[in-house]
């Protein structure tokens, strides 16, 4: 939904802007979610609380951690 605002609204999406990692933990939270359900035949119920925990987690350590991640995009000069 953010993409789609920032897009509409002629910005640059928050996604290519360096800063916390709310994409990256997404990202890995769904290949999470994949490898419960396909790899390791969990049921879908399960796998999404563990995926909820494990994207919550990673979000709260980057937070706590400041760790930032680096443009996408490098700017125009």
């Amino acid at each position: 939904g953010g993409l789609l605002r920032d897009i509409v609204l002629r910005r640059d999406p928050v996604v290519f802007l360096p800063g916390t990692w709310f994409a990256t933990a997404i990202t890995a939270g769904c290949v999470v979610y994949l490898m419960l359900t396909s790899v390791f035949g969990a049921g879908e119920y399960i796998s999404a609380w563990i995926t909820i925990g494990f994207v919550f987690v990673v979000r709260i350590l980057a937070i706590t951690r400041n760790v930032r991640s680096r443009p996408i995009i490098k700017p125009e000069m």
